[in-house]
């Protein structure tokens, strides 16, 4: 039994090395009236545009959805988003993009 200890912590090492989050955010000063329209996407889970407007409205915005072929520039603050998942072992999200526009210039990203 004690033999097999140096493999099964070598095994736990290097499945925590595979589990490793990475970020990139550029924050957003606070913009425009309160309002963030957030452009629906299609080929993401439902779950994430409710987790997004829960989140904005937590912060005190007010959220408006728009459909999937608006413009950022439909509104003065309009957010983007995108999202995918992978399976191992369980469903997980792989990746997740949310991107704010201001006046149609992009104002704001986290990765």
């Amino acid at each position: 039994m004690l033999r097999c200890l140096p493999l099964v912590a070598t095994s736990f090492v290097a499945l925590l090395a595979g589990c490793a989050i990475h970020q990139n955010v550029r924050p957003l000063d606070a913009a425009g009236d309160g309002q963030v329209c957030v452009i629906t996407n299609p080929e993401v889970r439902p779950s994430v545009m409710a987790s997004y407007k829960r989140v904005l409205g937590e912060k005190g915005y007010t959220v408006r959805e728009l459909p999937p072929a608006a413009a950022i520039t439909d509104c003065k603050v309009t957010s983007t988003y995108r999202a995918n998942w992978r399976w191992d072992l369980a469903m997980y999200m792989h990746y997740a993009e949310f991107r704010v526009f201001v006046d149609g210039k992009e104002r704001g990203v986290a990765t």
